[in-house]
């Protein structure tokens, strides 16, 4: 069934009753014939949280980027919460982005001049909310990731630790069912790294929590790790 332009996955049913992504045969072809991901069948489920590991090049980051609705498929069908979104308009995969999918960059990808309330505000811009709603549930979350005495501190003073807590938490402001994390603790030391993963798991219990991800003891965390190699997706492991 194809989306309509103002479908929010609230109206297709909760994760914890149905698969909220499932791919089957996803193939991706760049210009020039580079083949990013081969005929790749998954399913994940809701409250489950999942690493995606390989070498580089291997197409982790095209398959996420896939199940986040950044990029399209070249072949193949990609149902999120039951509908088959791969032939979706522009229109109707930014929306979707918006309600269903919360992202985390290895890079934060935080404006550095704004407070860290207003970052956190960003991830409900699109919303229609009066501001104030907006600046109240955006001071929960700053609250929930242990940053609420940082509130109003630009965010280009906080250490990466505490950028990446920022990043999780506008993540979050939407409530999505879907949380894309791409290598969030790749530029953090290992007791940061550490923190960020007790965060980031916690987030994801009760929706998917997909990592993407290079660190071994990262991967493990997870309760299932995929191993992907040459655009294609090896069996699912178990992690913790």
């Amino acid at each position: 069934m194809r989306p309509s332009a103002d479908a929010g996955c609230q109206e297709v049913g909760s994760s914890a009753d149905l698969a909220v992504a499932r791919l089957a045969g996803v193939s991706r072809v760049f210009k020039g014939g580079i083949s990013a991901l081969r005929d790749v069948s998954l399913v994940f489920k809701g409250g489950r949280s999942y690493a995606i590991t390989g070498p580089s090049g291997s197409g982790k980051s095209t398959l996420l980027n896939v199940v986040g609705l950044l990029d399209r498929p070249t072949s193949g069908k990609y149902l999120l919460l039951g509908r088959d979104v791969a032939m979706a308009s522009d229109s109707e995969r930014a929306e979707l982005r918006r309600t269903c999918c919360g992202f985390v960059f290895q890079d934060f990808h935080l404006i550095g001049h704004r407070s860290v309330l207003e970052n956190v505000m960003v991830g409900s811009f699109y919303t229609g909310q009066a501001r104030r709603v907006r600046a109240a549930a955006a001071l929960d979350w700053v609250g929930y990731v242990g940053l609420s005495r940082r509130a109003q501190l630009p965010a280009n003073r906080l250490s990466g630790g505490e950028r990446q807590r920022v990043a999780i938490a506008r993540a979050l402001m939407n409530e999505p069912p879907l949380l894309l994390c791409d290598e969030p603790t790749g530029n953090l030391d290992s007791e940061a790294s550490h923190r960020i993963m007790d965060l980031v798991l916690a987030a994801g219990e009760d929706r998917t929590l997909i990592v993407v991800t290079h660190d071994q003891e990262v991967a493990g965390r997870c309760q299932e790790v995929i191993v992907m190699l040459d655009g294609a997706a090896g069996d699912s492991e178990h992690g913790t």
